[in-house]
């Protein structure tokens, strides 16, 4: 069907430009007479007879004189014109329809991704008519918004119970601690390479090109919290943190903020992140990457958003417990 449909188009292709020679030949036809040496030249002489024999030829089918004025070269760019409008209009059709074969599927599947009924998709983009060149549109739209695609990896760290921490201890001894904590982290982020981040009060949600990098830094994390409570905590109690992680395709590109990303992969993060335990780290079991990673991590019997969960738990020193 698709291979006939090209053909049509080029056909009807070749008879526009037809049409369009047809057009440029009347008005050669039409400004020929005011140029004189070229009426004495044999191109021109050539010319002029076959115009006139044109001329005589279309006279027997339809009037080309008006009160002895010869609207011959009129009537034949007028007709040219007219046809050609025809012709191109059926073109765009054809072309409406070779674009519809293949961007069908595509539109199809961003339907279902989108969980939008057809007749709620139809309804959105009018009638069928128009709904098949807003389907080319989109089709071409969502082709540009895949280059900007990409597959990362998202890391949700949390501090676990930090509203009890700061029960009792003045504004600016909490301002300080919570800055302390984030500088900390931060180090930690870019030492594993991580793109961006975004924080919340007692938190943070990054993303990282690929989850080896996520897992060194949440175990990179975690594994220094003795260091970092022993060195830069002026709480009473420990600062204990919780790891989510998830990888998925996103929409992303340098000027994106994660705060302003409202993708379900960045909420899967978060949710793990609630599932884990202080000390450890929620991981999807799908991101886990690569394979071999797997054998860090007790896979559970359970699921998060339809995620299979692992878990990692720090394994902390003895003496470095004692000590903190």
């Amino acid at each position: 069907m698709l291979a006939v449909l090209r053909l049509i188009e080029l056909i009807l292709k070749l008879l526009s430009l037809l049409l369009l020679s047809v057009i440029l030949i009347g008005v050669v036809f039409l400004i020929l007479p005011l140029f004189d040496n070229v009426l004495t030249s044999k191109a021109g002489l050539y010319l002029v007879n076959m115009n006139r024999a044109l001329a005589s030829d279309m006279g027997r089918y339809v009037p080309t004189t008006v009160k002895g004025v010869d609207l011959t070269n009129w009537i034949l760019i007028f007709a040219a014109f007219i046809i050609k409008m025809f012709i191109d209009n059926q073109n765009e059709n054809v072309k409406d329809k070779i674009y519809y074969i293949e961007a069908g599927p595509v539109v199809d599947n961003f339907r279902k991704k989108t969980n939008l009924s057809e007749k709620l998709f139809k309804n959105v983009f009018g009638k069928e008519s128009k709904l098949k060149k807003l389907q080319r549109e989109f089709a071409r739209i969502k082709e540009e918004l895949d280059k900007l695609g990409k597959e990362l990896t998202f890391l949700s760290v949390d501090v676990v119970g930090s509203t009890k921490m700061k029960e009792g201890i003045d504004p600016p001894t909490v301002e300080h601690a919570f800055s302390e904590f984030k500088n900390y982290i931060e180090d930690k982020l870019k030492k594993n390479s991580y793109i961006k981040a975004t924080w919340t009060p007692d938190g943070v949600m990054s993303c990282f090109p690929d989850f080896l990098h996520a897992f060194s830094a949440a175990k990179d994390i975690i594994n220094s919290m003795v260091a970092f409570n022993n060195s830069l905590n002026m709480f009473k109690n420990d600062f204990n943190v919780r790891c989510g992680i998830n990888s998925g395709f996103v929409y992303f590109d340098n000027i994106s903020k994660i705060e302003d990303l409202n993708d379900r992969n960045i909420d899967i993060a978060a949710h793990l992140q609630e599932t884990a335990e202080p000390n450890s780290i929620c991981a999807a079991r799908e991101s886990v990457n690569p394979p071999a990673l797997i054998t860090q991590f007790v896979c559970l019997d359970k699921v998060v958003d339809g995620r299979s969960v692992c878990i990692w738990k720090a394994v902390r020193n003895a003496a470095a417990e004692r000590e903190a």
